[in-house]
């Protein structure tokens, strides 16, 4: 049996943290001591979740599809994105970032999402939530026919 454990930001803790861990969780620690040198994928910890499921590398990893999916969204009949709520300053002469929205309510999402999902509904754009704090762009991408005696 194959066991990949992923464990963002383990690697960088202090070792007076990691010697909790040890107290706390000794099974975790023969694990870890059984197991091989750590890796470090440079893509990140998605990369190698991605790579575990057999799911294959495009311009980037596709896992909004298959969050979708897992969230029971019929991914067919469009592209998929992940999205995060954000927050914008807006000053003289631009708009910038300000922060992710951490905080929002089922209530406060379900408002959000009809309001969003009015304004693009035109524009075949269709926004989820399967949780408050993990939000999914569906995009419908129709197929233009070109006329080639044109």
């Amino acid at each position: 049996m194959h066991l990949t454990l992923v464990v963002p930001g383990l690697l960088d803790m202090a070792a007076s943290v990691l010697d909790g861990i040890d107290a706390a969780a000794p099974a975790l620690t023969r694990l870890l001591a059984a197991a091989g040198p750590p890796s470090v994928d440079r893509d990140g910890a998605l990369a190698v979740i991605c790579a575990a499921l057999g799911i294959a590398k495009q311009h980037d990893w596709p896992i909004a599809p298959w969050l979708a999916h897992a969230a029971g969204i019929d991914t067919t009949a469009a592209y998929w994105l992940c999205a995060e709520p954000a927050t914008l300053t807006v000053g003289r002469s631009d708009v910038r970032l300000s922060g992710v929205v951490g905080d929002l309510e089922s209530v406060e999402t379900t408002a959000l999402l009809a309001t969003i999902n009015a304004h693009f509904a035109g524009d075949g754009i269709r926004f989820e939530a399967p949780d408050p704090a993990r939000w999914l762009v569906g995009a419908v991408c129709n197929a233009v026919a070109i006329d080639a005696a044109a």
